[in-house]
């Protein structure tokens, strides 16, 4: 798990401190404040420290943390001294550190290109690989030849590692005799209930080429399947063939895309039944009906939840992490609603 992140410079952040991290953390906030580009670098580091692990486990020659980390980088956000606040002439530093004894600190200037000019991990460092998923905004399920084909015979970056990853993570084919070390039956129950039907992949030469979508006996062409289903569907087989298991941490960015408000509050008892099992999950929305649903959850559960508000004041951010257990923070998403319902009754009134 990330139990603390320490950011300056980040893109539109000057700084960004926050520790005690939960199994469950929300991010929201107004447009432009920040929250996609935080879980992608959230992502990107714990991503490295896989790979990295990987490596010096299995390659004859691994690559150095700073190589992969540069990489990672460039691969997701098209650029390093990009992620550098335009308006400071500091250098970007972020720091990740991890339950597991892990920690990722790096830093580098508005003019580095290809590589990160500082950074470190612990020298005795765990033997944990911090397993990291994301899954995107937009679905990846009917677009899962283009993104890797995209990437892997042209080398082009329309379709960034969050993307690639996750179309990795999905070719692989669903263990047979389930090994998974999380309870699944009530997951799985929920899951089903609102897919009402089944997304099956189709095997080719031990890689999934393809998925349809199995209703009541017919079958449907994943284009012709709701943007919604296609994204829970995508949790579901990432859980059939154990690329998310205990000690995932799950980065989701608008979980709530395209789904009715019964499925939102479906999908967070989901996501908090996964969150007991060991799996950390950090997502961004903007949905009233998820935040309320997970408040609703955290009062009943006695369950600690972090809300991490972004707020944006003369082109700066400022946070705030409260836990839903005790109190749903003030936020823009709250108050839209409480002024929607003033107008409502400004209207009966009259």
């Amino acid at each position: 798990m990330i139990d603390k992140i320490s950011l300056k410079n980040f893109q539109i952040f000057t700084s960004f401190e926050t520790n005690d991290l939960k199994p469950i953390n929300i991010i929201i906030g107004k447009n432009d404040t920040g929250k996609t580009g935080l879980l992608k670098l959230l992502y990107t580091y714990t991503k490295s420290l896989d790979e990295y692990a990987i490596e010096q486990r299995n390659a004859n020659s691994p690559r150095s943390i700073k190589e992969i980390l540069s990489k990672k980088v460039i691969n997701t956000f098209s650029g390093i001294g990009k992620l550098v606040n335009k308006g400071s002439n500091e250098k970007l530093e972020a720091n990740i550190y991890y339950s597991s004894g892990n920690q990722l600190e790096a830093s580098f200037t508005k003019t580095t290109e290809k590589q990160i000019n500082q950074c470190s991990i612990p020298e005795n460092r765990s033997s944990q690989t911090e397993n990291a998923i994301f899954i995107p905004a937009k679905e990846v399920l009917s677009i899962i030849n283009t993104i890797r084909f995209v990437r892997e015979s042209f080398k082009i970056l329309d379709f960034d590692d969050t993307y690639y990853d996750l179309a990795k993570s999905l070719s692989i084919p669903p263990i047979k005799e389930s090994k998974s070390e999380i309870n699944l039956k009530n997951i799985y129950s929920k899951l089903s209930d609102i897919l009402k039907g089944d997304i099956v992949p189709k095997e080719q030469n031990q890689l999934i080429k393809e998925f349809i979508f199995r209703k009541n006996k017919s079958e449907f062409d994943m284009s012709m399947t709701a943007e919604g289903i296609k994204k829970l569907g995508a949790i579901k087989l990432l859980l059939e063939n154990g690329q998310i298991n205990k000690d995932t941490i799950l980065f989701i960015d608008e979980p709530d895309a395209n789904l009715h408000p019964d499925a939102i509050r479906k999908l967070c008892e989901i996501l908090y039944l996964l969150s007991k099992e060991g799996i950390q999950i950090f997502l961004a929305t903007h949905n009233y009906f998820m935040i309320n649903q997970f408040s609703i959850l955290a009062r009943r559960e006695d369950y600690s939840i972090n809300c991490i508000v972004l707020t944006k004041d003369n082109n700066s951010i400022s946070n705030t992490t409260s836990d839903l257990k005790y109190a749903q923070p003030d936020n823009s998403i709250i108050n839209e609603a409480l002024d929607m319902l003033d107008d409502e009754m400004d209207l009966d009134i009259e």
